[in-house]
């Protein structure tokens, strides 16, 4: 499969002759579609399935593969084109999915931009999620017709992907931090002290992702492999977590290719700054519990015709006052309320009065039934249900 300092050596050759004669197997160039981004999506996808059923390649886009000169074949990709939405429509919209790797060449002619889409190498058949596809066939992409089908499936067998043996010494190939994570959640989950005290290897060959030439397989890579070595040998394998600011608007973009363990655990320290620890009292004490990102926005009317965001109480004359309230730090519009205080009316006898706390599941129902807030009778609710019930 090319990479991109072999693409910009290939584009030197547009001043002689156009793109399709440089054209192979593993490399098709492609005119960006124009006509609406649907129709560019949608070359994309039947590109990507292509490459995948043709064991692999890269396509670039934004090249004009019939005119010669690189200011007439070099048109460009438009500037607003984001290569994760391009990412996740192709997983979307292949079966099995596909997770191709976008790179960006800057060139100086057209929009300044082209897009190179790597395919690597997996189990084929793929289509898209229609069941249409194509192979790439020399230098074309050819419709998968029901016989090349069974000659691809015939072809690949019962073959396992992840139990491929990868080249090189184990012991160069695996990763401390991974391993150390392994370790971790082995003894989250009680497993036997004689299991952790084994070696790296030792402990991989437990797991059945070391062969029994001795030789470490792609599984083995996923869970417990260096970075440079997921490259070398499993180059699709990329994870990228985004903090979405709307559908399609996001900021703080991580990616990473770690095993899997190690990824994990980057990932959750990601979610997990997002849904900080609040304090909730209980009766004389209190308890931690975390606060989860806030899910839809809301702006419940009150019965006094405010918004929720501006007022929260309400009045009853059994009852007293309902206020319910939401931890600091974040849009009051935007946040589910977490606790409930009831107080009682004015008038009422001082042995009568009575306050207690609602938040989370963690507090007593018998103080927030008497509250008719919705957010006390929720928060009532999911403490009176079962625990999988609020799953």
């Amino acid at each position: 499969m090319p990479t991109i300092r072999e693409v910009q050596d290939l584009l030197v050759e547009l001043d002689r002759a156009p793109a399709s004669t440089l054209e192979r197997q593993d490399l098709d160039f492609k005119e960006w579609n124009t006509r609406s981004i649907a129709d560019a999506i949608a070359l994309v996808v039947e590109m990507a399935v292509c490459m995948a059923n043709g064991g692999g390649g890269t396509t670039v886009f934004g090249v004009s593969d019939r005119h010669v000169g690189r200011a007439a074949a070099l048109l460009g990709v438009p500037p607003e084109i984001d290569v994760n939405q391009l990412k996740k429509a192709v997983y979307d919209r292949t079966d099995p999915k596909l997770t191709p790797v976008f790179e960006e060449l800057r060139v100086p002619e057209g929009t300044g931009r082209l897009l190179l889409m790597h395919v690597f190498q997996g189990l084929p058949p793929y289509t898209d999620t229609s069941g249409a596809g194509k192979i790439r066939v020399g230098t074309d992409c050819q419709p998968l017709t029901g016989t090349l089908r069974r000659a691809i499936m015939i072809e690949t067998g019962e073959t396992d992907f992840t139990a491929v043996e990868v080249e090189g010494d184990p012991a160069t190939l695996v990763s401390a931090v991974a391993m150390e994570r392994l370790r971790d959640a082995a003894r989250r989950e009680r497993a036997p002290d004689d299991l952790l005290r084994l070696s790296d290897l030792e402990l991989l060959a437990q797991a059945g992702v070391v062969s029994a030439g001795g030789r470490l397989t792609r599984a083995g890579l996923l869970i417990a492999g260096r970075e440079d070595a997921l490259l070398a040998h499993v180059p699709h394998h990329a994870w990228t977590h985004l903090r979405m600011r709307s559908d399609v608007e996001y900021s703080d973009p991580l990616h990473g290719r770690a095993a899997l363990p190690d990824a994990l655990a980057r990932l959750e320290q990601r979610v997990q700054a997002d849904n900080p620890v609040s304090t909730v009292e209980v009766g004389s004490s209190t308890a931690p519990t975390r606060r989860s990102p806030c899910a839809r926005r809301c702006s419940t009317p009150s019965p006094t015709g405010t918004t929720d965001s501006a007022a929260r109480s309400s009045s009853s004359s059994t009852t007293g006052s309902c206020t319910c309230t939401a931890p600091a730090g974040s849009s009051a519009a935007c946040r589910p309320p977490t606790s409930c205080t009831t107080s009682p009316s004015p008038g009422t006898r001082a042995s009568s009065r009575r306050s207690s706390v609602c938040a989370s599941s963690t507090a007593p129902t018998s103080a927030c039934r008497a509250c008719s807030r919705p957010c006390c009778r929720t928060a009532a609710r999911r403490r009176s249900s079962p625990r999988w019930a609020r799953r």
